[in-house]
């Protein structure tokens, strides 16, 4: 990233706490334009306006102030409005003179903010807006900068490279070489995008299309903006189809009525980079929630498959509705079972009736323990029983030679 392109990167993220700033319950006001863009003369002088919007139609006091670089080159006609129920909406002009002084290349931001006075000092009790005036200021010769945005459906993939000439000089040939890189650093393939000629502050778009024949998930666009002799680079990370979360099995501890049930669930996901997951289970009779219950956070690699445990408590015998849900990154996906739990038997069945898993109580498996024991002492006592008649018999045969 460019000094150019770092310093535009901090100005929107001041701009951006601004507005999370300002905007506290910002509904009964509104400012427009959202952005004014003027490019800069030494000297030069303009006239423009804000408009303050009366979205609720009441009676209320309003004052503009000023935040940002280039605070003494705009002055308002007034700071100061009233606004009365009857009003839509009111213009505010301001007289906007560029410096005489040199100014940076680049973009030079003045933030109007337009205040909706209150009645305290407290938080929320003022609701504010903000408004830009951005003085563009040409770079000496040829300068392009450009930024890059990839929207794919699954099948293509689109890209579009948005080319700006901010130098003083006409741009003969621009154009954009695209690499495309998985989460391991490795190209995955190369597009060129077609060229193009920039007058003096001219914008274009050029585009190019791509075929995928990747997996899901997420990657990077690196562009290299090419034009005349001159080179930059701009990124954007883009993902390539849907992101999908399943449950492939689910497991059942021990069970016996009244008592915690651990489920075990086995989950998986199509992503090509690590994600971590979190369970939930929500168990349900007769319309009413009857527990739930959540596991703890796990990292899942691509290719692998999780094993996550959930504690239920106190299941009787009866009919229930399952809902397991898996969390990743504010996206949830849900899947949906029948439990059926009856005379120390559990049972759950998918939405076909598929029995996925089923238990049967402790008592049950100690009972199974218990009469393997006895078989195998059963055959241990055959065994030695064949040896002491087999022994016996060698014994009468040697005798009748005797």
């Amino acid at each position: 990233m460019n000094r150019s392109n770092r310093n535009n990167f901090v100005k929107m993220i001041i701009f951006l706490v601004l507005v999370l700033m300002f905007s506290w319950n910002a509904l009964a006001l509104g400012v427009g334009p959202s952005v004014s863009e003027e490019v800069y003369e030494p000297g030069k002088m303009l006239r423009g306006d804000i408009i303050i919007i009366n979205n609720d139609h009441d009676d209320f006091d309003a004052e503009i102030s000023l935040e940002g670089e280039l605070l003494e080159a705009i002055s308002f006609d007034t700071q100061e409005v009233s606004m009365i129920s009857s009003q839509e909406s009111v213009h505010v002009g301001y007289n906007l003179t560029m410096p005489v002084r040199a100014l940076t290349p680049g973009d030079h931001i003045i933030n109007i903010i337009v205040r909706q006075k209150g009645e305290s000092d407290a938080v929320g009790a003022t609701v504010a807006l903000i408004t830009r005036v951005i003085v563009k200021v040409p770079y000496p010769g040829k300068y392009v900068e450009g930024s890059i945005y990839a929207k794919s459906d699954g099948n293509r993939t689109l890209f579009t490279v948005l080319l700006h000439n901010l130098g003083s000089k006409r741009v003969e040939s621009a154009s954009a070489k695209i690499k495309v890189i998985d989460p391991a650093g490795v190209l995955v393939t190369d597009i060129g995008a077609e060229d193009t000629a920039l007058e003096y502050l001219e914008q274009k778009r050029v585009e190019a299309e791509w075929a995928p024949n990747l997996g899901p998930g997420e990657y990077t666009a690196a562009a290299t903006l090419v034009y005349d002799d001159k080179i930059s680079d701009v990124e954007k990370f883009f993902t390539v189809g849907n992101k999908e979360i399943k449950i492939d099995n689910i497991d059942v501890g021990k069970f016996n009525e009244g008592k915690p049930l651990q489920l075990t669930l086995e989950t998986s996901h199509n992503w090509n980079t690590q994600l971590l997951m979190r369970a939930e289970a929500h168990l349900i009779r007769d319309g009413m929630y009857i527990s739930e219950q959540e596991s703890g956070e796990l990292n899942i690699s691509p290719g692998e498959t999780s094993k996550q445990d959930i504690i239920i408590e106190n299941i009787e015998n009866g009919t229930y509705y399952l809902k397991l849900i898996i969390h990743n990154q504010g996206k949830s996906w849900t899947q949906s079972y029948a439990l059926e739990a009856n005379e120390g038997i559990l049972t759950i069945t998918d939405s076909d009736g598929k029995i996925i898993t089923s238990s049967t109580p402790e008592s049950y498996n100690i009972l199974i323990i218990l009469l393997l024991i006895l078989l195998v002492l059963f055959n241990l006592a055959w065994l030695y029983m064949a040896g002491v008649r087999k022994s016996k018999k060698k014994q009468g045969r040697k005798r009748k030679k005797n």
